[in-house]
């Protein structure tokens, strides 16, 4: 068996991939100039959309000529194998991609003409969900990596962009604030631009939270809103797992704290909210413990593994110094909240700069000693110990609190590898600063005497005009 290996760009692929970047530009421009009059966040979508693509074709250049390989190489590999045989055998290619791959598929199925798919993309589901997708967009732009590059960073671009909006709609004087984290962040115009999961988790992550606030919370509440809700919660489960688990209390706790908010009788409130978070944390319980451990069957041998994996890592000679410690893990439920906070930390600003022992690693360290000094910042302005009593105010504060530390702490305490850590942890970062713009607006005490602080809390419809929104600074 001849397994696929693609290592160069062609000319045709050069071809493509401008024609394709060109053409989503002007489009996006005539999008902007029909709706910008109408709604003025419009003039960060061109922009935003330009950083996006050039992010992408960044991190297709890096992956091709800096690593010379890595899985982006190995997913167009792929791709080119899937392509091959959709074009000898669409039955065969449709078969592989609504069943499940087998060893006998894999050895029947292609042959010299396709060739193979790189073994390990097919091992794992959720690495051949990625082949399965990408497929598509190789299909229509002749094999070209940087087409499909493209493709993906220009559809992850406009789940990010209604993420954005959502956010912009429920806080209009942040908007500039939240174009910084949602449009114009280095690392997530980078990472999640390419061939990865990482691009099709931050897209599905997106979705799901404006799907999920257009299902419970929108002014025109259909039943039907409830279908790209469950789609998006599914793709994103079959592509990264935890990242759902990560977003599942933010969301529990929004759809119950917005619910109880609607109760007119305080008294009424406050004998209800006992009985709602007992709910809560029922379902929580039950959704862990049978979901997080996914092919390991339990959360302990979940953190068993994820021990035995991070001690592999830590002594594979492929990583030299690359790679970091939290100390010795006792692989119990104590030993893991014994690593929390050092997880944590780990997870949200490290490589620090003094680790970065590469160029891309310093644009990262760079990226966390910003991240640092602005949460030492913030804690200072808001005081500490306020700063949590404040987060359970407000749904979306909590929201993003709880996501970001969760994925924090997953990341942290799974990889020992700095390269895959600022990958990983890359979807929480426009989240963690919203959270901090969020709430240093919220805890302006002329903001609660200016507007109605209970609309946000009861989600009342309202929506944003013009004149809310802060004007770009010129």
């Amino acid at each position: 068996m001849v397994e696929v290996e693609f290592r160069s760009i062609s000319a045709l692929d050069f071809l493509v991939g401008f024609v394709l970047f060109v053409g989503f530009i002007l489009f996006s421009y005539i999008r902007q100039q029909n709706r910008v009059m109408v709604d003025p966040i419009y003039r960060f979508y061109t922009r935003g959309l330009i950083f996006k693509l050039l992010g992408g074709l960044a991190f297709a250049f890096v992956y091709m000529y800096y690593y010379n390989g890595g899985d982006t190489i190995d997913y167009m590999s792929g791709c080119i194998a899937m392509t091959n045989l959709f074009f000898k055998n669409p039955i065969l290619f449709f078969d592989l991609i609504f069943n499940k791959m087998t060893f006998l598929k894999y050895i029947s199925y292609f042959d010299y003409d396709t060739l193979w798919p790189p073994t390990h993309m097919t091992k794992k589901p959720e690495n051949f969900n990625v082949v399965r997708i990408a497929s598509f967009f190789t299909i229509i732009t002749f094999k070209s990596f940087l087409g499909t590059t493209l493709i993906m960073a220009y559809i992850c671009y406009q789940g990010i962009w209604r993420c954005f909006k959502l956010f912009s709609s429920l806080f209009p004087p942040l908007t500039n604030l939240l174009a910084l984290a949602f449009l114009f962040l280095p690392s997530l115009a980078f990472w999640a631009s390419g061939i990865m999961k990482d691009t099709i988790s931050v897209y599905c992550i997106c979705q799901v939270i404006v799907s999920f606030y257009d299902f419970f919370f929108a002014p025109k509440k259909k039943v039907f809103k409830i279908i790209p809700l469950l789609i998006f919660s599914v793709l994103l489960f079959n592509i990264k797992p935890y990242l759902l688990l990560a977003l599942f209390p933010g969301l529990l706790f929004w759809a119950s704290f917005a619910r109880l908010q609607r109760i007119q009788s305080k008294v009424l409130r406050v004998l209800v909210l006992p009985f709602v978070l007992f709910v809560t944390g029922i379902i929580l319980i039950n959704f862990y413990t049978s979901s997080a451990g996914g092919k390991y069957g339990s959360t302990k041998e979940a953190i068993e593994t994820a021990a035995v994996i991070r001690k592999d890592l830590q002594r594979a000679e492929q990583y030299g110094e690359n790679f970091f410690d939290i100390g010795e893990v006792d692989p119990s439920y104590t030993g893991v909240l014994s690593k929390f906070p050092v997880a944590v930390i780990a997870g949200l600003y490290r490589p620090f700069l003094w680790e970065s022992r590469s160029p891309v690693m310093v644009f990262s360290g760079l990226e966390n000693l910003y991240l640092l000094l602005f949460t030492i910042y913030s804690l200072i302005r808001l005081r500490f110990f306020g700063l949590f009593t404040s987060t359970f105010k407000d749904p979306i504060l909590t929201l993003c609190f709880t996501f970001s530390i969760f994925v924090a702490f997953i990341v942290g305490f799974t990889t020992a590898n700095f390269g895959a850590l600022v990958r990983y942890r890359m979807p929480l970062l426009p989240f963690f600063l919203s959270y901090f713009f969020i709430l240093t607006y919220l805890s302006n005490e002329g903001y609660r005497e200016k507007m109605n602080f209970k609309y946000r809390l009861r989600f009342g419809n309202r929506e944003s005009k013009p004149t809310d929104v802060v004007p770009v600074a010129a």
